[in-house]
């Protein structure tokens, strides 16, 4: 089973939240495809989810933003699920896409800094999908920066790997289709 932690806000979409949260319609389409989906909302959506089942948690992205204090305060449940399965099953990997991964940049003691004005774009070189005004600097400690854009973290990945971050949507493209579906070690 992937867990699919759903940031998404309980408001009514409208304008680039409409966007956002479209997107996470995706992630969980594309990813249902290929294995059974359980999508949770709360920390008591995820009670009773044996983690012997679970073979990967993902953390949505979200029109929400985290440079707030506040914001971070409302957001910390959703994570405290992704470190319980973490603590007793520390194989589970485990990825934030765009906000998911702003979340877990804030709970390793990272920073969230707002962005340059930006439009959604979709990087040329390589298919990837962008829709952000948030972002984490490259110097935030306890990341392997795998791939960045103007001093601001695209890909990143734990120590050990088994947690990885992306500003950007794989949903979004056909390519980050094909990398999300890597990433869970779908066969092509």
């Amino acid at each position: 089973m992937i867990v699919v932690v759903d940031n998404r806000t309980d408001q009514p979409p409208s304008g680039d939240a409409r966007a956002k949260n479209s997107m996470t319609t995706e992630l969980v389409r594309t990813l249902a495809e290929h294995g059974h989906v359980r999508v949770v909302r709360s920390v008591e959506d995820a009670a009773g989810i044996d983690l012997a089942d679970v073979r990967a948690v993902v953390l949505s992205g979200s029109s929400k933003r985290l440079v707030e204090e506040d914001s971070v305060r409302h957001a910390m449940p959703s994570v405290t699920m992704v470190v319980r399965a973490l603590a007793h099953t520390p194989r589970i990997p485990v990825l934030g896409v765009c906000y998911g991964w702003q979340l877990l940049t804030r709970l390793f003691g990272g920073t969230v800094v707002r962005r340059p004005a930006s439009a959604p774009r979709v990087y040329e070189h390589d298919g990837l999908y962008c829709n952000h005004n948030d972002s984490v600097p490259v110097n935030t400690a306890g990341w392997k920066v795998l791939s960045q854009d103007a001093g601001f973290v695209l890909t990143a990945e734990s120590a050990d790997g088994q947690i990885v971050g992306v500003q950007w949507h794989p949903e979004g493209t056909e390519k980050g289709k094909r990398w999300l579906l890597d990433w869970l070690g779908c066969p092509k």
